[in-house]
Order: C-alpha cells, then structure tokens, then sequence
C-alpha cells in the first residue's frame, strides 16, 4: 500500500480507472478473448478423443503443435508488433483465432485424416494464442495504462484478467454439460454437446473483435492496411529480403538487396527502402527510389519522395519525379508543380510528365507556355508527351510541327503516341502500331481489308467505298505503296468530314501530307494516317452517317 494512502481512498482510485473508456473498451475486449480461448483450450482435448476419435497419444501431441506454432510465429508477432503497432497485432491475431471452432467444428471424424489436420489447427492455435498475448500485453504496458497510474490500472487489469481466466472453463464445462445439442448430422455436419461452445467461441471473438477496433490506435499503420500488407506483391519475397538487407554490408549487396525489395512490390519493405534512402552510397540511394517506385503508394512513401524532388542533387530529384508519377498519389501534384519553376530545364520536364501520369489539368496552361517557348527540342518532346497524355487538343498543331522536325527516331514514335492520345484511345493505336511497325505489306494490307467492315452505308456508296478498299489492298499487296496511299486519298475525300471532330480530321489530312512528303519514308506518318482513318470510319459507323453524294 502506497504511503499516505488509505485503503478506502486506493478502492476510489480503481473505480476511477473505469472512467477511462479506452482502458474499459480495452478490458471488454480482452475478457472476452479470454473467455473464448480458455474455454477452448481447456476442451478441445476433450472433444479431440470423445468426437473426432483421437488416441490419447495424439490429443498429448496437439500441445506439441501448439508450441511448434508458437515458436514458429513469435519472432514475426513480435517484429510485426514493433513495427507497426500493437493494435493490429491484437485484432489480427483474434481474427485468426475466430476461424479455429469453424476449423474443429469441420474435422473429418474417426479419419487417419484428422490427425494431420488437427496438428495444423493445433499449430494455427499456437500462433493466436502468442500473437495475442504479445498484443495485448505491449498495448497494456504502451497505451492503455498512464505511466503515473499503473499501479491503480495494474491492479484492475489482473483482477479482471483472475476473474474472466477462471470463469471461462466453468462456464464451459456447465455449457458442454447442458448438452442441449443431441448429436445429430445434417448433410456433412456433426453437431454435438462442443457445437454451442465452439458457436460460442465464435460470438466472443467476433465481439472482442469489434470492441479492439474502438480502442486507441497505438501505431501509424490501421489494422486494414497492417493486414492489406500480407496480401499485396510477393510476400515471401519481401521477407526473404528484408533478412538479407540487415546483412547486406558492400555497397554491392546493399544495391541488389535494394532492387529486389522494390522487386517484390510488398509494403512490407517500406521501411527498409525509407532507409537505404539515406545509405551513404548514392548510388544505393538511387536504387532505393526506383525500387519505391514499385510499391503501393503510401503518405510516407510520397512525402520522403516529395524531400528529395526538392533536395541539391539534381539527378536524384528526377529520379524522385518519376517515382512520384508512378507512385500516383495526388498529394504530390503541388511540389511537382512548383518544380516546374526549377532551375534545371531536365527536372522541369520531367515533372510536366509526372503531372500528367498524375493528371494533374490545372497545369496545362504553364506547360503549353513551356513547350510554345521552349527551344531544347529533346525537352519540346517531353512537354509535347506530357500535354498528349492529358489529351489537349488545341496543342495538336505543336506536336506535329515538332514531329516533322524532329530528326530522333525515338523522339518521333513519343509524339507520334501524343498524337494519337489526342484524337482517341491509346490501346487501339498501340495494337495497330504492333502491326505495322515492321515492313510488312501483308500486315498493311489486311488491316486496310478491315475497313470494309466499318462501311455501313446505301448501296451504291458502300459499293463504290469497297471498290476502293479493294483496289488499295491490291496495291500494297504488291508493294505499290504510292498507289496505295493515292487510292486511298481517293477513300477519303469522299468522307463527310465536316461530321468528324476536327482535331481527327487535321491528324488524318496531316499525317497523310506529311507521309507523302516524306516520299514514303516516315512510317510513323503512315500508322498514325491508318490510326486515323480507322477512328473516323468507327466513328461513321456508330452514329451510322451518311457519305456524300457521289
């Protein structure tokens, strides 16, 4: 007894400790964990050799599997308690030990089978049962109870802990006892005197359930995202990764370590990334932004990219800019745009095109101003990709200025994409492009042969129309692309362009001019007028219009 306290004033202060409701949600919860897993434990013995048929050898052992279980899962209990908090250790832990009646209510009986499963349940159980003792017991000691009154909190803790240990196998004998359940099978199912225990079980978990997911979060991570985590990328992967990351020592081991963690897409390996973020080595830096950039997005994970977007080395801020496009998170659009102001001409690109990946509108304006004034034509290409992914018509006439200009092959198949994301789909034109990429007349012509199937109109036009296909597959068949390219010329001027949008009908009269003045050489020219044509003849047959007359 504390010093210049009575014995009526420390009863006050017990009673007082009920006040706080996180502290009594915390002993709701917990007592009626308790009362479901000693009443299982204490039973299913029992239940293993009078239902399912277990030898006395065997029940002997499910104490074996439980061990096993426990020292199989305490270290990855203990880790995961440190790291991300006990609550979602608690909850977790209970929602796996909600599962077990349903697993020994389900166990095949008098069966060789039901040994082998029983042991894996036994295991499951092994597991729960550490995992939750490892919970609560740190969410006691670092949330529940106020450093300057544990001694009051300690002692209600384990006078209700006594109370609810002792009452659950009383509770449990008088429930098996009642055996107001006759042993009766219905289709696959055995119910006996265990199944209003195990029924019960069930209730208690789910409600110790609901009542820890009140209490206060002792972690930054929330139970669903703590759980979500398991399922995410390759678990197994990331695990085996983080192992070697703490004996990675050479700056080789700690590159490669690094790469596979951004490998295994797990937001397991958040932390450890976080931390090679700031290794010595920037060549392991560098690595670490890639690899995050291959994760989930998270808050942490954005605002760690979002420092060095605006640190002093440059070549890690572009690095970060590209993550933070791939990342997705919207959050980052603010310090992308402000880098957009920097003062080196790569990041300010580089950040147009993470705005864009994020679809960021309200900076289409500043990055039309960037790409009109802009000299530096690799960075004119990256503006110009930019503006097409956000599909921006009126710069249409920019980029196909810039692609006849430009003289870069890689250059010109990215404004070629913008254009095409301009006037329609992406897919479509990448498919189409797969096609056509190679010199193939074959493949040219049989896309040309689809257009026939787009031609739903009167008679006499679609006669004529068909004519014209014909005639076009004919010539590239035989390689005649300059006859080809005529006859269709012929195809579309007969089109009523006037009922197209007309950013489709600039890039189809555009990229047929332009393939022409190449003398047949710029090929994108030529995918990029079939891409065209195509949407103006899907476009046609849709809203089923009408050709003009002939």
């Amino acid at each position: 007894m504390r010093k210049g306290v009575s014995q009526p004033g420390q009863f006050l202060e017990m009673i007082h400790t009920l006040r706080d409701r996180n502290f009594l949600r915390f002993l709701g919860g917990l007592g009626l964990a308790t009362l479901a897993l000693t009443s299982l434990i204490a039973f299913v013995p029992l239940y293993m050799k009078e239902q399912i048929g277990l030898p006395v050898k065997f029940v002997v052992w499910l104490d074996v599997a439980g061990f096993v279980g426990l020292l199989l899962s305490c270290y990855l209990w203990g880790w995961a308690s440190d790291r991300y908090g006990s609550k979602p250790i608690m909850i977790t832990s209970l929602g796996l030990a909600l599962f077990l009646p349903v697993f020994w209510f389900l166990l095949p009986r008098h069966s060789l089978l039901s040994i082998l499963l029983a042991m894996i349940v036994g295991l499951l159980l092994g597991a729960a049962n550490i995992g939750w003792a490892l919970g609560f017991s740190r969410y006691l000691f670092v949330s529940a109870v106020p450093p300057d009154k544990r001694t009051t909190y300690m002692a209600v803790f384990h006078a209700w802990i006594g109370l609810v240990a002792g009452l659950g196998p009383l509770l449990a004998g008088r429930l098996v006892d009642m055996n107001f359940v006759p042993n009766y099978k219905i289709l696959w199912f055995q119910l006996d005197s265990f199944t209003p225990l195990f029924a019960g079980s069930i209730v208690l978990f789910f409600l110790a359930i609901r009542i820890m997911s009140k209490t206060r979060p002792d972690g930054a991570v929330p139970t669903h995202f703590f759980i979500g985590m398991f399922f995410q990328g390759h678990t197994l992967m990331a695990f085996s990764n983080l192992l070697r990351h703490r004996w990675a020592r050479d700056e080789k081991d700690r590159i490669q370590t690094t790469e596979r963690l951004g490998q295994s897409q797990s937001p397991l390996s958040a932390n450890e990334l976080i931390e090679a973020l700031h290794d010595p080595s920037f060549n392991v830096r560098y690595e670490a932004i890639l690899a995050i950039a291959h994760l989930p997005s998270h808050p942490k994970l954005v605002d760690e990219m979002i420092l060095i977007l605006g640190g002093s080395q440059p070549e890690l801020s572009l690095a970060a800019a590209w993550a933070l496009g791939k990342l997705g998170d919207k959050t980052a659009i603010v310090a992308l745009r402000e880098t957009l102001l920097s003062e080196y001409p790569l990041l300010q690109a580089r950040s147009a095109r993470a705005l864009a990946t994020l679809g960021d509108r309200e900076s289409i304006p500043f990055i039309i101003q960037k790409l009109r004034e802009e000299k530096n034509s690799d960075l004119c290409v990256a503006y110009a990709s930019a503006l097409g992914s956000l599909r921006v018509q009126e710069v249409l006439p920019d980029i196909l200025h810039i692609l006849w200009l430009s003289r870069n092959p890689n250059a010109r198949e990215e404004l070629s994409l913008a254009a095409a994301r301009i006037v329609s789909t992406e897919p479509h034109y990448i498919r189409l492009r797969r096609k056509l990429s190679q010199d193939s007349v074959t493949e040219l012509a049989g896309t040309i042969l689809n257009f026939k199937k787009a031609l739903d109109f009167d008679s006499a036009q679609e006669k004529k129309l068909k004519t014209l296909v014909s005639q076009c597959v004919s010539y590239f068949a035989r390689n005649k692309i300059s006859h080809g390219i005529y006859t269709l010329s012929k195809f579309v001027h007969l089109l009523p362009l006037e009922k197209l949008d007309q950013t489709l009908v600039m890039l189809l009269q555009e990229s047929l001019q332009r393939y022409k003045e190449s003398e047949y050489t710029r090929r994108e020219y030529l995918i990029l007028f079939i891409y065209a044509l195509g949407r103006a003849l899907r476009y046609l047959h849709i809203n089923k219009s009408k050709l003009k007359s002939l």
